[in-house]
């Protein structure tokens, strides 16, 4: 096996990284595929999505709501509130436009957010206006940590607020804070208003009938959050499509090349086998031999593959995707896709020694070495 190793350094090196790139991109594919399942789930929690027409008073619609504890739960509603507003990290330093995600009240559809650091008990806090939460875009682009005082302007309002969480916000190019709806002023312009309910079927039809009537219009836009959640999944389906199949034509390309380069080496050594058996081995051991030294060659290269495969996933989510993008992903393996590519080198290393075995049962002459074409002695 060492001369094996010797012979075929380059190669086995190109063909561990070709693995370990199939295992990273694997890794990374998978794990945003699970990350935006995660957080689609979490940023469409209620059942249904009810838009504020422009110019409607959200104030009356609130106040019903909170009225009608045996239609929809106080826990399970809340009003969200988007616009703009300006951040200083430290004071002196130039104001940054930002994103205003409000909610009101802060219910239990939004407390089971994953958040990348946080207080003891962020959303209680920011319930009762002690602080705001920021995106990972924004805490990377100030480096702001949890503790970290902000100085925001919403509208005619300055304050200076504490950061009680950083919270992941895939896909979103901008930085965006997140406060209590209580805390924005009233000539704050708001630029999108909504609804976010949860509640059964013949709960929502009596909960749009009432919002129209207060609202004065025939109609409202009322959206299943399902819905939405299953025709984005169904998306993005579509976009990972191409790169499994790109991730898959990969592996099927190295492992073609693993399979063919271990056995043409081998082939080429078929002489020295064949004289092992002459020299008295019998010839159930000697391919017995064979299969141990492919096996253990190709399973060599997969392990060297996989501490390598490990290194290169954790620069594309920690290093790689935050420069690009501004945001991480959770590092991940998966150790199923492991023992399938183990499979697969099992494969591999078995089809090598049968073709060997093969060969070694057809007539072979001697191979002729350059000094014995001289005339010298061999």
């Amino acid at each position: 096996v060492a001369v094996l190793v010797r012979r075929l350094a380059l190669p086995l090196v190109a063909l561990q990284f070709a693995l370990a790139l199939v295992l990273a991109v694997h890794a990374l594919v998978t794990t945003f595929e699970d990350t935006f399942d995660q957080w689609l789930g979490q940023r469409l929690e209620a059942d249904y999505y009810i838009e504020v027409p422009q110019g409607a008073d959200i104030t009356a619609a609130v106040s019903w709501l909170a009225a009608q504890p045996e239609l929809v739960s106080p826990e399970l509603w809340h009003q969200v509130i988007r616009g703009r507003a300006s951040v200083q990290a430290a004071s002196g330093s130039e104001p940054v436009p930002v994103d205003v995600f409000a909610l009101g009240p802060v219910s239990h559809l939004v407390q089971n957010w994953r958040l990348l650091a946080q207080t003891e008990t962020p959303w209680q806090a920011l319930a009762r206006g002690e602080g705001l939460m920021v995106n990972e875009q924004l805490a990377r682009r100030q480096q702001l940590a949890v503790g970290d005082r902000l100085f925001v302007r919403l509208g005619a309002l300055r304050l200076q607020a504490p950061v009680l969480a950083v919270y992941p916000d895939y896909g979103r190019p901008s930085g965006e804070v997140l406060v209590p709806a209580s805390l924005l002023p009233e000539d704050f312009e708001a630029r999108f208003r909504s609804l976010s309910i949860s509640a059964g079927v013949e709960e929502i039809k009596v909960v749009e009938a009432q919002l129209a009537r207060l609202w004065h219009t025939p109609q409202l836009t009322v959206r299943d959050n399902q819905a939405i959640r299953t025709l984005a999944t169904d998306v993005f389906d579509q976009t990972f499509l191409l790169t499994r199949a790109m991730t898959t034509l990969t592996l099927i390309l190295a492992a073609a090349a693993l399979l063919l380069m271990v056995w043409v080496f081998l082939s080429t050594r078929a002489w020295y086998f064949r004289l092992l058996i002459v020299w008295g081995m019998p010839q159930r051991q000697a391919a017995t031999q064979l299969t141990r030294v492919s096996l253990a060659l190709i399973l060599a290269v997969l392990v060297c593959a996989l501490p390598l495969g490990v290194w290169l996933t954790w620069i594309l989510v920690q290093r790689i995707n935050p420069l690009a993008f501004g945001w991480s992903l959770p590092m991940a393996v998966y150790p199923g896709f492991w023992i399938e590519l183990a499979v697969l080198a099992l494969i591999i290393g078995l089809s090598i020694a049968l073709l060997m075995r093969l060969q070694l049962r057809r007539p072979a002459s001697a191979p002729e070495s350059a000094h014995g074409l001289q005339g010298g002695e061999r």
